[in-house]
C-alpha cells in the first residue's frame, strides 16, 4: 500500500496533503553497490539499508520453493509459496512498511513489503525483478487525515514483455492501469515515504521530517514527500517551509491536484483567500481526490453557483460512496438552495455512514430533529 494523505478541513471538506507513490522511475531496476550510490548522494548507507537486500537464508529458501527452469515458471512457484499460508504465513499490515529482509523475518507487511521481498527473492535467484506503481487511488479516513492509497507490484520484463506479481490477491484479475517503473532509489524513496506518513499519522512531526526530507534526496523527482513534508511543515508551524515544499512539488508537476489542493488549505489558513482560490481553481480536477472535489465545490457554493457545487460533491459521492463528507456537502449545498428535505435526506445518509461526525451533527441540530420538516 502506497500512502498520501490529508488533513481533514477546509470548511467541512480536506484540504489535500499527500502520502503515496507517484512519479516515475530513473536508472535502471538495480544498483550493484547501494553504499556507493548512498554515499554519492552523500548520505549514510548505515542509516539508510537497502530495501531489497537479502541474506543466505533467504536465498536458500528461494531456490528451495523456485526450483530450477525457465525464469518465469521459477518466479511462479516462488510467488506460490509466497501465497501458501501453510508453508510461508504473512500477515498483512496496511502500516508495516518492512524492507526485505525484514518482512521475512518479521513475516508482515504491506504491499510494498511483500513486493519488495518479492523482488529480493528473485534476484536472489539471479532473476532481474523491479517494483512499480499502480495508480488505485482508494481513500480512507484516520482523525483528522484522509489517506490516499495506490498499490505496488512486481515486475520482470523478458524481450520486451511485462510480467506482473500482485499480491493483492482481490486485485490479481482487474486491469492494470498508470503502471510506473521504480528503480532502486526510488523503492528506497517510497519506503521513506511511507514510514514518514506514518510518523505523521502518529503525531510525531519531527521525525516524519526527517524521512519526507531523506526520501526526496534520494528521488529528487518523487513528488510525494514533497506534499508530504509540506503537511508535516505546516503541523509544525513551519508556514514557510510547507510553502517552499509545495513550490518545489510543482517543479515536477504544475498541475497536481493534491499539491494545489494543500497548497490553497495553507493560503486559507495563512488568511489569504485570494491565492487558496487561484490554486484551486488551476488544480487538474481530473485526478482530484474527493475531498479536493469537495474544497472546490465550496468554492463554487461560496460564489453563489449552487449548481455547480452539487455537481462536484455528487461527483465526490460517486467516487468514495461510503464517504460522510460529500454527502454533507450535499446536505449544505441542498440548505443553500432553500431545499430543507433534500438537505435532510442527504444529512441522514452522512450520518448512516459515520453517526458520530461532528460536523454533520451539528448541521442535524441546525436542521431540527431527524423527521423534521
Amino acid at each position: 500500500m502506497i500512502r498520501r494523505s490529508l488533513p481533514l478541513r477546509l470548511r467541512a471538506a480536506a484540504a489535500a496533503l499527500v502520502l503515496a507513490l507517484a512519479g516515475c522511475a530513473s536508472g535502471g531496476p538495480e544498483l550493484q553497490d547501494w553504499p556507493h550510490e548512498l554515499r554519492r548522494l552523500g548520505l549514510d548507507p548505515g542509516e539508510l539499508p537497502n530495501p531489497v537486500a537479502h541474506t543466505e537464508e533467504m536465498a536458500a529458501a528461494a531456490r528451495e520453493a523456485a526450483g530450477e527452469g525457465a525464469d518465469r515458471d521459477r518466479l511462479h512457484r516462488l510467488q506460490q509459496l509466497l501465497f501458501d499460508g501453510e508453508r510461508f504465513p504473512f500477515e498483512y499490515d496496511a502500516a508495516g512498511t518492512y524492507g526485505a529482509e525484514e518482512a521475512f523475518r518479521l513475516r508482515r507487511g504491506n504491499c510494498v513489503s511483500f513486493t519488495s521481498l518479492f523482488v529480493a527473492l528473485g534476484r536472489a535467484l539471479g532473476i532481474p525483478l523491479q517494483a512499480a506503481l499502480v495508480h488505485v487511488g482508494e481513500v480512507e479516513r484516520d482523525g483528522n487525515l484522509v489517506v490516499v492509497n495506490d498499490h505496488m507490484v512486481a515486475v520482470h520484463v523478458e524481450a520486451g514483455d511485462l510480467a506482473l506479481y500482485d499480491f493483492a490477491q482481490e486485485r490479481r484479475d482487474r486491469p492494470v492501469s498508470g503502471l510506473l517503473l521504480l528503480d532502486d532509489l526510488w523503492l528506497g524513496a517510497v519506503h521513506l515515504n511511507n514510514r514518514g506518513t506514518e510518523e505523521l499519522r502518529a503525531g510525531r512531526i519531527q521525525e516524519a521530517v526527517h524521512d519526507l526530507e531523506l526520501a526526496i534526496r534520494l528521488a529528487p523527482g518523487f513528488i510525494a514527500p514533497y506534499g508530504n513534508l509540506g503537511v508535516a511543515r505546516r503541523m509544525a508551524g513551519d508556514a514557510d517551509g510547507a510553502l517552499d515544499a509545495y513550490r518545489r512539488a510543482l517543479e515536477i508537476d504544475a498541475e497536481s491536484p493534491t499539491i494545489l489542493g494543500n497548497l490553497a488549505g495553507l493560503y486559507r489558513s495563512l488568511g489569504r483567500p485570494e491565492e487558496a482560490e487561484a490554486e484551486l481553481r488551476a488544480a487538474d480536477l481530473s485526478g482530484a481526490t474527493p475531498f479536493l472535489l469537495i474544497t472546490r465545490g465550496d468554492l463554487e457554493l461560496a460564489g453563489g453557483r449552487s449548481g455547480q457545487a452539487l455537481r462536484l460533491y455528487h461527483r465526490a459521492h460517486r467516487m468514495a460512496p461510503e464517504l460522510p463528507e460529500p454527502l454533507l456537502a450535499i446536505a449544505r449545498a441542498e440548505l443553500a438552495r432553500g431545499r430543507p428535505r433534500a438537505a435532510r435526506r442527504a444529512l441522514d445518509r452522512a450520518l448512516e455512514r459515520d453517526p458520530g461526525h461532528e460536523a454533520a451533527r451539528r448541521l442535524e441540530r441546525r436542521l431540527g430533529s431527524r423527521g423534521g420538516p
